[in-house]
């Protein structure tokens, strides 16, 4: 059920997509866009069948973000979403991909941003990595 609802939510915001203005500030750098989606990530999935990066690790000690920027027409934001659930979307002039140790992000108004499987409606928001600070147990099997 968790695949259908981020499947239902890309497919609702898809048939009207507004343009958010951004201001993202990345390890002191501060860039300015109107995106269409930001995905923070640590990992390489999320919602069980996104892929927004490609090229990640989980102890790099960085963040990666992936921008989808607009406007865009729907039927290539149709396109981009296949292409965005298979990681085939890099490249596309559209997104771009950038790598942060410490990220801040203030948007024009609020919007919604999913932690962890939980919509929190925001302004801004900031996020940092601090390193070795989480400890995870793994089975003798398994690596992380």
């Amino acid at each position: 059920p968790g695949n259908l609802v981020y499947a239902y939510s890309a497919f609702k915001v898809g048939l009207h997509p507004k343009v958010i203005q951004m201001k993202m500030t990345i390890d002191g750098k501060t860039i300015n866009k109107g995106i269409l989606l930001a995905a923070l990530c640590n990992g390489g999935y999320y919602g069980g069948m996104f892929h927004p990066v490609i090229d990640y690790s989980l102890n790099d000690g960085y963040i990666d973000i992936c921008v989808a920027k607009g406007p865009m027409k729907l039927l290539r934001l149709i396109y981009l979403i296949t292409k965005y659930a298979s990681g085939k979307h890099i490249g596309a002039p559209e997104i771009e991909i950038y790598r942060a140790k410490k990220i801040s992000l203030k948007f024009d108004r609020e919007v919604y941003m999913q932690i962890d499987g939980e919509n929190v409606p925001v302004t801004e928001a900031e996020f940092e990595v601090i390193p070795q600070g989480l400890t995870i147990k793994v089975p003798r099997n398994r690596s992380v």
